[in-house]
């Protein structure tokens, strides 16, 4: 019998795509990237984006759908290259202005994307940490943080308002980001 019962959640999805031109994204992402123009906008229709976005959208259109119960039509707002880690996606943010966040990895070998616990306690979460911590199992209602290993050819996509960064990578990562609306 559980003595708890789940009333509110935050999910993320996780698909690894076949049949997309990493190389095409990776090189797309470095032409692109200017190291000295902050979030460089690229276009959901550019050429090079031609295999992913549709991917995107289907199946963010399919997670908006199970949260909703119903089916709804999302668009792409923005979209956007990293390249290895800078200042803006390693430290805690989220994207207020859109429903949806996606990111596909074309490249990454040991990424990690951390995603913050929104329900964060503070008494909760000042238990000790140490050897003779009273939590002896982390789960989603006592962590802080959910750390997702991230690899080539994983999409992923959350809510937009879940606070979350990337942690430094010994090996170059490259990502496309994207942030999904509705269609009015």
């Amino acid at each position: 019998m559980s003595l708890i019962q789940n009333i509110f959640s935050i999910g993320i999805t996780t698909i690894k795509l076949d049949n997309i031109d990493n190389d095409l994204l990776i090189n797309y992402a470095k032409n692109k990237f200017k190291s000295d123009v902050k979030n460089t906008n690229y276009k959901s229709d550019d050429v090079e984006l031609k295999e992913l976005t549709p991917s995107v959208l289907y199946w963010s259109n399919k997670v908006f759908e199970q949260i909703l119960g119903y089916p709804k039509d999302l668009y792409i707002k923005r979209v956007w290259g990293n390249v290895n880690v800078d200042r803006t996606i390693g430290a805690p943010h989220k994207h207020r202005d859109s429903i949806l966040s996606a990111v596909y990895y074309p490249k990454c070998e040991d990424g990690q994307l951390v995603f913050m616990n929104p329900q964060e306690h503070p008494k909760l979460l000042s238990i000790p940490h140490n050897k003779d911590r009273l939590i002896k199992k982390y789960n989603e209602y006592n962590s802080e943080l959910y750390e997702l290993n991230v690899f080539t050819g994983l999409l992923v996509i959350f809510n937009a308002n879940l606070n979350h960064y990337v942690l430094s990578s010994t090996k170059e990562r490259i990502s496309i980001a994207m942030d999904l609306d509705l269609n009015d």
